[in-house]
């Protein structure tokens, strides 16, 4: 490690090691810098910090290689990897490959900040690298313990991998890696989910005869919903059942998740007599439904043409002790519209009309409310034009009538959302109103809302008002980020047509 980078550690760390934003990397390094050589030499000391802050709070690192992955940013996730790498077997290195590595470094990596990429590159498809930190963890002599391999099964999962789980089980335990009840759960779910119900079966039995007794009776239980919801994935219904039936007798009892994995079941199968059954049973057995139970209860019930489902769904929310929130109604309101057809959005305004014509105050719909409401209408392609603008208009007023105002997070979602339109000139007029709403009401833009802006107006080649808004940018005396700069980079190379 340079010298020079050695006391600059050292302090960082002294300092409790801040996070380093990408804004505060661009803004520091430039005013530190005086040469192009000595910027290059900060960035590079700047980019080390960060890296250090990553290995020394893993759940950080894990939430923002879950983040990267959601985004298919590949890349940036290749980058953050091989960057770690360069500070363990670098010529300048700072980080241990781990903890129990008998070394002066200051910072060392954990299972937990390794497992933390398995699933972000297999979310990004890049089953390469994934490979390649299994054979880099070799490398560099980390034992791949219990959370190193549960973590490589349960990626396996969503990719209905079960014959490379199955090799990853019997090679852990031919290095002598005893499973946990994460393991387990996390292999049961691979081989249902890769049609495999007689090994997840299995499975499960041996979990029940080497672990059950001594998990955690929360986790305990999430196994078990897990094999039931394996069981119903695979068309069988009367074994779940059974399966219920023997949690009942001899525990763990069901709660709602394992009554809502039940309703999910029935609402995909069109059984309206199996979702009264589940609702008589867990009125039975005391269970409140949630947000989720409601939402699959009302879904099936206006799948069914059922003109009261509304009526139904309030009635069993009572039945059950459970008293109506501005919370739920949000979330029932929400589910309705994600369903995309205009029965549940008829039901979605029946829901807004009762929120808007409660007396006491406690249903009132809020910004969250019609947020959601108009986030839902701009992605509705399968409303056209004519309508999704008439509904638009129509909460646009019930918001004006109400007083009840955005916020400039609510722009963004709505903005971000308004740019997925498919219809290109619709989709930059909504965007556009709602910036020329920000600024009549006064609202000092941010630059997240012109990085949406500019991304969004990039996105659908429409450079002449890109480039009224980076004359705003530059006229509203902001200081731009670095990505930011980047699109107004973009739109500058632009040529006028």
């Amino acid at each position: 490690m340079k010298r020079s980078f050695e006391p600059l550690l050292h302090a960082y760390l002294k300092a409790g090691m801040p996070q380093i934003t990408r804004s505060v990397r661009t803004e520091h390094s430039k005013k530190l810098s005086t040469s192009e050589g000595h910027e290059a030499t900060i960035l590079l000391y700047i980019h080390k910090l960060s890296i250090a802050y990553f290995v020394s709070n893993p759940g950080s690192l894990a939430g923002y290689v879950k983040a990267l992955s959601r985004g298919s940013a590949a890349l940036t996730l290749s980058n953050l990897y091989h960057r770690i790498l360069e500070a363990i077997k670098g010529p300048n290195p700072f980080v241990a490959a781990c903890e129990s590595h008998q070394s002066s470094l200051p910072l060392s990596m954990t299972e937990v900040a390794w497992a933390a990429f398995l699933p972000g590159f297999v979310r990004c498809q890049r089953k390469d690298l994934a490979e390649k930190l299994w054979s880099d963890l070799n490398e560099l002599g980390v034992r791949r313990g219990t959370g190193l391999w549960t973590a490589l099964i349960d990626s396996f999962g969503p990719l209905r991998l079960s014959g490379p789980a199955i090799t990853a089980w019997a090679q852990m335990i031919s290095e002598g890696v005893k499973p946990d009840a994460h393991t387990y759960q996390a292999m049961i779910e691979t081989l249902f989910r890769d049609k495999q119900p007689q090994l997840g079966l299995q499975k499960f039995v041996e979990f029940q005869q080497q672990l059950e007794k001594d998990t955690d009776p929360v986790f305990r239980l999430t196994v078990y919903n897990t094999v039931l919801d394996g069981l119903l994935r695979n068309q069988l219904a009367p074994k779940g059942l059974e399966f219920v039936a023997m949690m009942k007798k001899l525990g763990p009892a069901p709660d709602v998740i394992t009554y809502n994995t039940l309703l999910k079941h029935y609402y995909r199968h069109r059984d309206f007599k199996g979702l009264q059954n589940v609702i008589a049973d867990m009125q039975a057995s005391e269970i409140q439904g949630d947000v989720y139970s409601f939402t699959t209860i009302l879904s099936a019930l206006l799948r069914a043409k059922r003109k009261d489902a509304l009526e139904m769904v309030l009635q069993c929310m009572e039945e059950q002790g459970v008293e109506p929130n501005v919370a739920i109604y949000s979330a029932l309101i929400d589910h309705q519209l994600r369903m995309n057809d205009e029965g549940h959005l008829r039901a979605s305004l029946s829901l807004l009309q009762d929120m808007e014509r409660d007396k006491t105050g406690k249903l009132s719909p809020n910004n969250v409310t019609y947020t959601s409401f108009l986030t839902n209408l701009h992605r509705g392609r399968w409303l056209s034009l004519e309508k999704r603008e008439y509904y638009r208009q129509d909460v646009l007023r019930r918001m004006q009538d109400r007083g009840i105002k955005l916020t400039l997070p609510d722009y963004h979602i709505i903005l971000k959302a308004a740019f997925e339109d498919e219809d290109s000139d619709h989709s930059v007029r909504s965007a556009l109103w709602y910036y020329r709403d920000i600024k009549r009401r006064g609202i000092p833009c941010v630059n997240t809302t012109f990085y949406i802006l500019l991304a969004g107006l990039i996105e659908h080649k429409e450079w002449e008002f890109a480039r009224g808004i980076v004359q705003d940018i530059q006229l509203s005396g902001i200081k731009a980020s670095a990505s930011l700069l980047g699109l107004m980079y973009v739109v500058g190379q632009q040529t006028y047509t």
